[in-house]
């Protein structure tokens, strides 16, 4: 899922790029990632950024781009301007955490319950949620994202509270799947709060960004630095549009705010073994067992330290995290064996920029030739296997946001190839071809897919490293499939408004005509089916509205005071459709209307249950949030 930069367009964007690359040239550094950066900017209207770079122990690149606030024409300034770093956070809550397991107060393998003192994460699957669980994603948490900040810093709600209040269910066996979790991490803080004996954000002050001297950086910004922090955006009509700063109750997830040299001295101290101008934050031997793979769906695959993600080009191994919050969207990566480091943030929510300033630098300074191995016997017969719709597996199972988890085509290239295809177009199509059973890669090695399929069945898994993630999707029911549903959603919009219109305008026909009225019953039958058509088609009208209304994460923050109006005629729309499905038997049992009438009370009861199934499928039926 990458966006590969054409070598004509970064020699149009910065003529250095055709020389020789070296990363030992300051200039040539300079060079390529100002061209880079301020094209690209330009291009995806980014309003500001910040990048530094670091290498064989100290800075070699640090610059602001573009503005900090729009409004008042602020800079970004490396030194001054803050940024949140959203989920880049975490990296931060797994330095703590490695710190207690040092110290000896808190172990990889402690049940978690072991450590908190106000609630309890409930027994499944036999095996209890560990530490080592919540540092890798693995714990096997649904996805919870509701309520997850608040509009106003006062009152705060405490994070042990919060988390108690929010718990998830946890859907799958802890240690089986990689399942980015918000939640987990947060938890790993309420973890750290206990064995620690100090509140979170406490603690990573006084053992981590004092230290590291970090000294414009906080989980918990006071005025001063708020002042300097930058303003997020997000492009609605073709304008920027900020937004106001919130306050995640889930801090240790993605609460902290830093500058762009803050940031440097942090990476300083992961490629220095913990270390930094004589201040220690972890043992040498501790950085590296949190730098070391710890999971991954599968040997040939990328997968995850204590903390930090993996990517692999060619020979190379990185190790990164990525984050997005509030109009921001920032990538902290680090090259251990070249002695690199950089940190990228800027403030609109761009998924794609981060990934194309990667993939530019790794391609210009690390080259790779790479040749595929010869396609296995038998491709034929497995592609097939593969093909069809998977949904991420980091998907609400009982909220709204559900919406949220990106479903994934895989489309047949050939006797041996695959496209990965995410509708909507945000991302670019993925071509693999298949270099072992049922494992994939792109032509240059770096992205590669995973099926699981046994005993002649089609694939039920699909394991994909992609933008520095193990990410894994679950094989969607044929009516699940998103053509299918949006047909569903369709045809029941078309038959509720044909319903709407046509029963009235019959039934003033009849009376105009004279005739007979139908039964009692009959016109009960008749009158609870416009109810579920009405109340489906205002449960879709309001959301739309309301969905298209609202600035980008509102939903994350407390439900807007609109959302329960909107889904109330959801909840009307279900009661009315159960008995009025039952009506098209009794309909058809006594006669009632015409064959021609008849045969549209049915439709439209179809209709109606079809609509229930695929909202009720994306919980939007009820007030699921």
């Amino acid at each position: 899922m990458r966006l590969r930069v054409p070598i004509l367009c970064l020699a149009l964007v910065c003529p250095s790029l055709v020389a020789a690359a070296s990363l030992d040239d300051p200039g040539d550094l300079d060079a390529f990632a100002s061209g880079f950066l301020e094209a690209e900017l330009r291009e995806r209207d980014v309003p500001g950024a910040v990048l530094v770079v670091v290498r064989h122990g100290k800075p070699v690149f640090s610059r602001g781009f573009g503005h900090a606030d729009l409004g008042r024409a602020v800079p970004v300034d490396p030194e001054r301007t803050l940024f949140r770093v959203a989920s880049v956070s975490k990296l931060f809550t797994a330095t703590a955490a490695m710190q207690l397991v040092e110290r000896g107060v808190l172990g990889l393998d402690d049940d978690v319950n072991q450590h908190l003192r106000s609630f309890r994460v409930p027994d499944a699957f036999g095996e209890p949620v560990r530490v080592r669980h919540l540092l890798t994603h693995t714990a096997g948490f649904d996805d919870r994202l509701v309520g997850m900040a608040a509009a106003r810093e006062d009152p705060r709600e405490p994070l042990q509270a919060h988390l108690a209040r929010r718990l998830p269910e946890r859907v799958f066996p802890p240690g089986r799947f990689f399942s980015y979790s918000n939640y987990g991490i947060a938890l790993l803080g309420a973890v750290v709060e206990e064995a620690s004996g100090q509140p979170f954000e406490a603690y990573v002050e006084e053992h981590i960004l004092a230290p590291l001297a970090m000294t414009r950086s906080s989980f918990a910004p006071e005025p001063a630095l708020r002042a300097d922090l930058a303003t997020g955006y997000y492009r609605r009509g073709g304008s920027h549009r900020p937004l106001a700063f919130d306050w995640l109750r889930v801090a240790p997830a993605g609460g902290l705010a830093a500058t762009g040299h803050d940031m440097a001295r942090f990476l300083l101290a992961q490629l220095a073994g913990g270390a930094l101008e004589g201040a220690r934050i972890l043992r040498a031997e501790t950085l590296a067992q949190m730098h070391r793979q710890q999971f991954t769906h599968d040997p040939s695959l990328p997968g995850v330290g204590l903390g930090f993600m993996e990517r692999r080009h060619g020979r190379w191994r990185s190790l990164e995290h990525a984050g997005n919050w509030g109009g921001f969207a920032s990538l902290l990566f680090l090259l251990p064996e070249a002695d690199l480091g950089f940190f990228l943030s800027y403030n609109l929510d761009d998924l794609l920029l981060r990934e194309r300033f990667t993939t530019a630098l790794l391609e210009r300074y690390f080259p790779v030739e790479r040749a595929l191995p010869a396609p296995p016997a038998g491709g034929a017969e497995r592609v097939p296997r593969t093909l069809g719709w998977y949904r991420w597996n980091r998907c609400s199972r009982d909220q709204l946001t559900k919406l949220m988890a990106f479903p994934l085509e895989v489309e047949a290239t050939g006797a041996s190839g695959i496209r990965l295809r995410v509708p909507g177009g945000f991302i670019d199509p993925i071509e693999l071809r298949e270099v072992a059973p049922f494992r994939f890669a792109r032509e240059d090695g770096d992205e590669q897919a995973l099926f699981r399929a046994e005993g002649g069945q089609r694939a039920g898994l699909l394991f994909l490293a992609a933008f520095g993630m193990p990410f894994a999707f679950e094989r969607l029911a044929g009516w699940q499939e998103p053509p299918r549903q949006l047909a569903a959603l369709a045809a029941g919009s078309v038959l509720a408004l044909s319903a709407l219109v046509g029963w009235p305008l019959a039934a003033w026909r009849r009376r105009r005509a004279g005739r007979e009225a139908p039964p009692a019953l009959a016109r009960l039958a008749t009158g609870i089916g416009l109810v579920a058509c009405a109340g489906w088609l205002a449960l879709l009208a309001g959301l739309a509205g309301l969905l298209a209304s609202l600035p980008p994460g509102s939903l994350l923050q407390e439900p807007p005071r609109a959302l329960p109006l909107a889904l109330a005629p959801g909840v009307a729309a279900a009661l009315a459709t159960f008995p009025f499905l039952g009506f098209v038997l009794l309909a058809g049992a006594r006669g009632w209307w015409s064959l021609r009438f008849r045969i549209h009370f049915a439709c439209v009861a179809l209709g109606a249950g079809a609509l229930l199934a695929v909202l009720h499928d994306w919980n939007l039926v009820g007030f699921h949030y």
